[in-house]
Formats: structure tokens, sequence, C-alpha cells
């Protein structure tokens, strides 16, 4: 999806599942890693500054926003 941004453009259904299932195999490593790291990059957090606990339960390992796909 790095240059369209997540927009499905191709017209045929065959190019749109191809695209959709190449997001996923990016989409999902990146998942992972943050659900394995979400939790210690919280408790470093919390070493320094204090931390609203009523945040957490929106906090979801789902955001790929960080990821640079281009370097």
């Amino acid at each position: 999806m790095f240059g369209k941004h997540g927009m499905l453009y191709e017209k045929d259904i065959q190019g749109q599942v191809q695209r959709a299932t190449a997001l996923s195999m990016i989409i999902n490593p990146i998942t992972l890693w943050n659900t394995l790291y979400l939790p210690r990059a919280i408790e470093k957090l919390k070493e320094t500054e204090k931390v609203n606990e009523l945040y957490m339960k929106h906090i979801s390992p789902l955001g790929w926003e960080h990821t640079n796909f281009i370097e």
C-alpha cells in the first residue's frame, strides 16, 4: 500500500484481493511487534512520568502510523 496510503484502486476483484493480502502481510508483523513491546514502552514511560491508568484501556497494538515504510 506504500504510495497509495491503503486505498484499493484496482477495478478487478483479483487485484483488490492481492493488494489486501499484501497489506495484511505487512500489518500482521507490525501488530505482533506492538503487542510484544507496547507493555515495555508503557513501563518505561511510567518510570519517568505519571501515567493516567484510565487511558490504558484505549491503547491498541493495531496502530502502525509510527512505522516508516520508506527507509
